[in-house]
């Protein structure tokens, strides 16, 4: 049920990720918990983003962004939330990444993200990337160091992705023989106190 929300929000929030750097939103309040022990609304998101979920963890970085679902708005936990997306390769984040640089003004960050909006994105989402990173060089144009600095950044980021990729392939798979060694050993555990029981009966 959790995973159908989260899909649910991702479509809805993923169709007018092209248009939100040209809208205002309202923050939510904050969510402040009457008791302690009380979980957050959006905990079952977070989870499902830290176990590397793209839909929540897009979900995530436009709550952090917009400052809704009861967290305060938090434009460098929303870009985290963004990247961590991204890296996957889901194209609204890449969107989104490129509209925060934007906003602020970083016209070189802006540009890396359309460029990989592009390069990773297909259909609709590629083709409003590069329409809005070329109208906006044409308002705003890159001077030719600021280009090639952009263009290396880009570059740099591919690299960074392929490299955490491989990383996290061979970390998942320590984790798997890991916890596949532990089931052997608890399965071991469980065969000698039965041979005991047995032993012990038969006296």
């Amino acid at each position: 049920m959790t995973r159908f929300l989260v899909l649910l929000l991702a479509l809805m929030l993923a169709a007018p990720a092209a248009q939100a750097e040209k809208i205002k939103y309202f923050e939510d309040p904050v969510f402040d918990a009457l008791n302690p022990n009380d979980p957050h609304p959006m905990e079952d998101l977070f989870k499902l983003a830290d176990s590397k979920d793209v839909r929540a963890q897009f979900i995530l970085g436009d709550l952090y962004a917009k400052g809704k679902g009861g967290l305060r708005k938090d434009t460098k936990k929303a870009q985290h939330w963004f990247e961590e997306s991204a890296r996957a390769g889901y194209t609204p984040s890449f969107i989104r990444l490129a509209a925060l640089a934007k906003r602020a003004g970083d016209t070189g960050e802006a540009y890396k993200w359309y460029t990989l909006a592009n390069d990773f994105g297909s259909g609709k989402d590629a083709r409003y990337a590069t329409r809005a990173r070329d109208g906006m060089l044409k308002d705003k144009p890159l001077k030719d160091e600021d280009l090639e600095a952009a263009k290396k950044s880009i570059t740099d980021w591919k690299k960074e992705r392929s490299k955490k990729m491989v990383d996290d392939a061979e970390a998942k798979k320590i984790a798997d023989r890991r916890a596949a060694q532990d089931k052997k050993d608890q399965e071991s555990k469980e065969e000698i106190k039965e041979k005991e029981k047995k032993a012990s009966s038969g006296k």
